[in-house]
C-alpha cells in the first residue's frame, strides 16, 4: 500500500525531495503546504525551483493546514522541510507515521532559530542539521539523523547554511528508504544529552545584542562575531564611530 504523504516547505530543497517522493511508486503525494512567505534564495541548488513554482508547473496539489485538520484527508507521513511555522499537537497527530522535520542545526545543542549564527558564536567544532519526528514541543522529537560536518575557521552563517542543505539532503536519501517502509530507528535527545551533549534552544530574541563587535576582544573572538553574521538575510556585525554603525564582513579582497 502506498504510504500517503504532505511535504511542508518552500525552498529549493523541499522542491528536491518533493520531486524523489513523487518518483516512488511506494509513495501517494497529496499534497504540498505552503508558508506563502517569500524567501531569499539561498539555497545552494540556484536552478532548483521554490516548491510554490514548482507544485504550480506540476499541478500539485497545494493544502492549507485548515485543510488537513477540517477536511476527511487521511495521511501516514508529513515531512517539515525547513518548514517557518509550527504545528500543532492536533496536526501532527493525524499522521499516523508522524511528521519528520527537517531541522537546520544539530539537536539537542542548536535547537531553535538561527543556528548557523549560534554555532560560529559558540565556537562548535560541528555543523549541520537534523531529521527529528515532530513533537508539540519545538524541536524536542526523537532524533533519526545527525548530518553532521566539521566546522572550519573560514565558515560564515551562510556557508553553513548552505552546507546544512547539502548534508540534510544526504541524510534524507539515506534514511528515505526505511521511512517508507517503517524501519527506520529513532533515538531520544535525552539519551545524547546524558552523554554530555549539551541542550540549547535559540529564541527570536536570542541574537539581540550580539552583533557589535568588542574591539577590545582577542582578533579570534571579532572573526567569530563577524563570521557569525556573514549572511544576506542577516543584519551584520558591525563596530560604532562616531554614533555611526560601520559593518563588518569577511568577504576578502581581490
Amino acid at each position: 500500500m502506498k504510504k500517503k504523504v504532505v511535504v511542508f516547505g518552500d525552498l529549493p530543497i523541499a522542491t528536491k525531495i518533493t520531486k524523489d517522493l513523487i518518483s516512488r511508486n511506494n509513495v501517494n503525494l497529496i499534497g504540498v503546504v505552503l508558508s506563502k512567505k517569500k524567501f531569499n534564495n539561498n539555497d545552494p541548488w540556484k536552478n532548483t525551483q521554490c516548491l510554490s513554482e514548482f507544485a504550480k508547473s506540476n499541478k500539485i496539489q497545494i493544502l492549507n493546514i485548515n485543510d488537513l485538520l477540517t477536511k476527511k484527508i487521511k495521511v501516514d507521513l508529513g515531512f517539515t522541510i525547513r518548514f517557518n511555522k509550527i504545528l500543532s499537537r492536533k496536526l501532527i497527530d493525524k499522521f499516523t507515521d508522524g511528521i519528520i522535520n527537517f531541522h537546520g542545526g544539530l539537536l539537542p545543542e542548536c535547537a531553535g532559530l538561527y543556528s548557523s549564527c549560534h554555532s560560529i558564536l559558540l565556537n562548535h567544532k560541528k555543523g549541520g542539521g537534523t531529521l527529528h519526528y515532530l513533537k508539540s514541543n519545538i524541536d524536542g522529537g526523537n532524533i533519526i539523523k545527525r548530518a553532521e560536518f566539521d566546522i572550519s575557521d573560514d565558515d560564515t552563517s551562510i556557508s553553513l547554511f548552505k552546507r546544512t542543505e547539502i548534508y540534510l539532503l544526504k541524510a534524507y536519501y539515506q534514511v528515505i528508504n526505511s521511512i517508507i517502509n517503517g524501519t527506520n530507528t529513532s533515538i531520544p535527545q535525552q539519551e545524547l544529552i546524558s552523554k554530555g551533549i549539551k541542550s540549547n534552544y535559540f529564541d527570536k530574541n536570542s541574537l539581540i545584542g550580539k552583533r557589535k563587535v568588542k574591539l577590545n576582544s582577542s582578533q579570534d573572538d571579532i572573526l567569530r562575531v563577524v563570521r557569525a553574521f556573514d549572511h544576506p538575510d542577516h543584519e551584520k556585525a558591525y563596530i560604532v564611530i562616531n554614533g555611526i554603525k560601520v559593518y563588518l564582513s569577511t568577504i576578502k579582497e581581490t
